[in-house]
C-alpha cells in the first residue's frame, strides 16, 4: 500500500487512537481484501516529519 500512496508509513486509525497519536497525517478510507468494511488509515509521506 505504501507504493500505491508513495508513502513511507501507513497505520490504522485504531492503532493511532490506542497509541495516543495526535500528529498531522493524510487520512484515507481503504478497502482491505478479506474485510467487510473499509478501514480508516493514516498515511505518512515522510516519516522524518513525525513528531513522536
Amino acid at each position: 500500500m505504501n507504493k500505491e500512496y508513495s508513502s513511507q508509513l501507513i497505520f490504522s486509525d485504531r492503532i493511532a487512537r490506542e497509541a495516543g497519536f495526535k500528529g498531522n497525517t493524510e487520512r484515507q478510507e481503504v478497502i482491505i481484501r478479506g474485510r467487510n468494511r473499509p478501514l480508516q488509515v493514516h498515511i505518512v509521506k515522510d516519516a522524518t516529519t513525525l513528531d513522536i
